[in-house]
C-alpha cells in the first residue's frame, strides 16, 4: 500500500477515534442522583449529593423550611448507612430499591405487589435501624396508607399508620415525615366516616404545612389539597373554597410548569363551587381548565371527555339557576353524544353521567326541534339508559341519576312519573344501607351522597304535588330517621347476638375485601391507562379488556353482598319509622306537632294534629329548584374518574 493510501487510512482512523471521543462527552450518561446511588448501596458517594442539595434548599427556602428539612433528612439516612456494615448497607440498597417501584405498582394496579414490598422494607429497615427509626416508620406508614386503599382493611391500616405518625412526631417535631403521618392519619378516619376524628388531624397537618412554609413542594400540596376535599365532605363549603383558591393560588405562581396541576385544582374548586350554587365561577374555571389541559393531552384522550362533561353539567347547572341563559342545546347535545360514543362501555360511571345530561337537556331539545319525536330521544329514555350503565358500574351514581331524574319531571309537573323515579332511587338508597354496615367506606360514601341529593325529598315533592300530605310527610321522615334508627337495631342486634364479631361476619369481610381488591387493581389499570398522556388503539383495546374481567368481578361482589343482606337481615332486621297515623295516634287532645323539613330546598311546615291528616302549610315549590347535583369528592371516596 502507498504512503498516501496508508496516511489516508490513518487520518480516517484518527478523525473516526475523535469523533467517538467527541460522541462519549456529548452523550455521556448523566451523573447518578442520591436515588440512584441509594438503590445501588453506595450510600458514601451519596454524602456529598446529599449535603449540596441540604444546602441548596437552605439558601433557596430557608433553614428550617420544607424543603430544607427533607434534605437534612435525607443528608442524615446517607451518612448514617454509609457506616453500617456491607451486609446491612446491602439490605438497606434492596429496601431503598423497592421504594423506588412503589408508584408504578401502584399506578399499574398492583396493589398486592406493593403492599409485599412495604412489608419488605418494613422487615429489612427493621433489623438494621431499629424500630422507631424515621425510615423504618414512614414505610410502615404508607404501608398502612396502602392497605387502607387498596384492601380496604381499616383494622389492620389504623394502627400501622396511628403508631407511626405518634412515633414520628415524637421524635421530629415539625417534620415534612410528620405532616404525612397526621394527613394519613385524617384521610383514614374521613373513609371510615369519622369526621370528629378526621379534622384535628387533618389540621395538624396544616399547621406543620404552613409554619415549614411547605407548599412549594408537590407532596405538601398533596396534603392541603386533602383536606379542602374533607372540607367538602363534612358540608365546609366555605372553607373548602378558602382553601382551594390558596392553593390555586400558590400554585399559579409556579409558571408554566404548574399549569396542568392548577387545572386539576380548579377542577376541584369548581366542584366546590357548584356545592354552593355558584355554577357561572365553576363554569369559568372549567373552561379555563380545559383550555390548558388541551394543550397536555393529546385529541381524543379520555380525560379531555371527563373535562367536556363537567363543563357541560356546570353549564347546565347555570341554565338551571338562571333564566334567559345563552345556553345552546344543539351544541350542547352534540357535545354529550360525542361523549357517550367515546365511553361506549355500558359500566362506565362517565357514560352515565352523560346520559343522563342528554335526558335533562331532552325538553330543550324538543323545543328547538319540534318535528323530533324518536322515542330513543326522550328524557326517560336517557334516564333509563343512564340507570343502566350506574347498575352495571356497582356505583352510588344510581341514587344521583335516578333522582335527577325526579326532578327532572317534577320540573315538567308529571308527578306521578317523579315518583317512580324517586322510589326507585330509593330502594337503591335502602340497598346501599343494607349492605354498607359491613364496609365504613361505604357508610361515608352514602353520607356524602344523600347530603348533596335527597331522593327522599323528590319522593316527599312528588307527593305534594299529587295532593297527598301524609305520604310527603312518611318520605321525609323515612329519609331523616333511616340512619338513627337502623344504627340502633343494629347496636341491640350486636349486643344481643354479637352480629359485628361474628365468624360470619369476619368471613364475608375477609372475602369483601379480596374481591374488593381485585376490583380496584383493574380499576387503577383502568386510570393508568386512561390516565397516560398518550392514548393508542392498544390502549383502548386493553381498555375493553380490562372492562369485561370487571363485569365478572362485580357479578362475584353482588353475590357476596346478596349473601351478607340474608345474614343480616336475619339477625339486625330494618327498622321501619312510625308513620303519619301512628304518630297521630299518640298526640293528646288539642296537642298540635309542627314539623319543619327542608325537601331540595323548599321549606314546608307540616302540622299534625288529633283527629287530622298531616297537612303542610306550604306544598313547596314546583318549578326548578337549586338542588345540587356536583361531581362527588376526589380520592379514594370518588365516583367519577379524576385525577390521581
Amino acid at each position: 500500500m502507498s504512503r498516501i493510501g496508508r496516511a489516508k487510512r490513518v487520518g480516517v482512523a484518527v478523525l473516526c477515534v475523535g469523533a467517538l471521543v467527541l460522541t462519549r462527552g456529548l452523550f455521556s450518561a448523566d451523573p447518578p442522583t442520591i436515588s440512584e446511588l441509594r438503590r445501588q448501596g453506595r450510600y458514601a458517594e451519596a454524602i456529598p449529593l446529599a449535603l449540596k442539595k441540604f444546602k441548596a434548599a437552605e439558601a433557596s427556602s430557608g433553614r428550617g423550611s420544607w424543603e430544607a428539612r427533607g434534605a437534612h433528612r435525607s443528608l442524615t439516612a446517607v451518612t448514617s448507612y454509609a457506616a453500617l456494615p456491607q451486609e446491612a448497607r446491602a439490605d438497606l440498597a434492596q429496601a431503598d430499591s423497592l421504594e423506588s417501584t412503589l408508584s408504578r405498582l401502584l399506578q399499574n394496579g398492583q396493589g398486592e405487589e406493593a403492599i409485599a414490598d412495604l412489608e419488605r422494607m418494613v422487615e429489612l429497615r427493621k433489623r438494621h435501624l431499629g424500630e422507631n427509626a424515621t425510615g423504618v416508620l414512614t414505610a410502615q406508614l404508607r404501608l398502612g396508607h396502602v392497605i387502607q386503599l387498596v384492601r380496604r382493611d381499616y383494622t389492620e391500616a389504623l394502627p400501622l399508620i396511628e403508631s407511626a405518625a405518634q412515633a414520628l412526631a415524637k421524635t421530629l417535631g415539625v417534620s415534612p415525615y410528620v405532616a404525612t403521618g397526621w394527613s394519613y392519619l385524617g384521610w383514614l378516619y374521613k373513609d371510615l366516616g369519622d369526621y370528629r376524628s378526621a379534622e384535628p388531624h387533618y389540621l395538624e397537618s396544616m399547621r406543620i404545612v404552613r409554619e415549614l412554609d411547605g407548599v412549594g413542594n408537590p407532596s405538601a400540596r398533596n396534603h392541603v389539597n386533602n383536606f379542602a376535599t374533607f372540607q367538602r365532605v363534612i358540608g365546609d363549603l366555605e372553607g373548602a373554597e378558602r382553601t382551594f383558591r390558596e392553593l390555586h393560588t400558590l400554585v399559579l405562581a409556579g409558571g408554566p410548569k404548574r399549569a396542568n396541576e392548577a387545572a386539576v385544582i380548579s377542577r376541584n374548586l369548581a366542584a366546590t363551587l357548584r356545592e354552593k350554587g355558584d355554577a357561572a365561577g365553576a363554569v369559568l374555571l372549567l373552561e379555563e381548565a380545559l383550555l390548558v389541559r388541551e394543550q397536555v393531552f393529546v385529541p381524543g384522550h379520555p380525560k379531555l371527555a371527563i373535562d367536556r362533561l363537567e363543563l357541560v353539567e356546570a353549564r347546565l347547572d347555570l341554565d338551571r339557576s338562571t333564566k334567559g341563559s345563552d345556553l345552546d342545546p344543539e351544541q350542547i347535545s352534540k357535545q354529550l353524544d360525542a361523549i357517550i360514543a367515546d365511553f361506549a362501555a355500558v359500566d362506565d360511571p362517565a357514560r352515565a353521567i352523560a346520559l343522563t345530561c342528554r335526558g335533562e337537556l331532552a325538553d330543550k331539545i324538543a323545543k328547538t326541534d319540534p318535528a323530533r319525536t324518536d322515542p330513543a330521544q326522550t328524557g326517560a329514555s336517557f334516564f333509563e339508559a343512564a340507570l343502566e350503565c350506574a347498575q352495571a358500574a356497582k356505583d352510588p351514581l344510581e341514587i344521583e341519576v335516578a333522582t335527577r331524574a325526579a326532578r327532572y319531571f317534577i320540573d315538567r309537573g308529571e308527578a306521578e312519573r317523579a315518583k317512580v323515579f324517586a322510589e326507585r332511587a330509593i330502594h337503591a338508597l335502602e340497598a346501599v344501607r343494607g349492605e354498607f354496615f359491613a364496609d365504613p367506606l361505604d357508610r361515608a360514601r352514602f353520607a356524602g351522597k344523600l347530603r348533596r341529593l335527597d331522593p327522599y325529598a323528590m319522593l316527599a315533592r312528588s307527593n305534594l304535588i299529587l295532593d297527598n300530605p301524609a305520604a310527603a310527610f312518611a318520605a321525609v321522615e323515612r329519609g331523616r330517621g333511616r340512619g338513627l334508627l337502623e344504627l340502633s337495631a343494629l347496636a341491640v342486634a350486636a349486643r344481643e347476638e354479637n352480629v359485628e364479631t361474628s365468624p360470619e361476619l369476619k368471613a364475608f369481610r375477609e372475602r369483601r375485601n379480596e374481591v374488593a381488591a381485585r376490583r380496584y387493581t383493574l380499576d387503577r389499570k383502568l386510570r393508568s391507562l386512561q390516565g397516560s398522556r398518550t392514548f393508542s388503539d392498544v390502549d383502548a383495546a386493553t381498555v375493553t379488556r380490562l372492562r369485561r374481567e370487571r363485569r365478572v368481578i362485580v357479578a362475584l361482589e353482588r353475590a357476596l353482598e346478596g349473601e351478607w343482606a340474608q345474614h343480616r337481615a336475619a339477625r339486625a332486621p330494618l327498622v321501619e319509622p312510625w308513620g303519619v297515623e301512628k304518630i297521630i295516634a299518640h298526640l293528646e287532645e288539642g296537642e298540635i306537632l309542627i314539623a319543619p323539613q327542608l325537601m331540595a330546598g323548599a321549606p314546608t311546615l307540616f302540622l299534625l294534629e288529633k283527629g287530622r291528616s298531616a297537612e303542610p302549610t306550604d306544598k313547596g315549590p314546583t318549578d326548578k329548584g337549586p338542588t345540587d347535583t356536583g361531581p362527588t369528592d376526589t380520592g379514594p371516596t370518588d365516583t367519577r374518574p379524576t385525577d390521581k
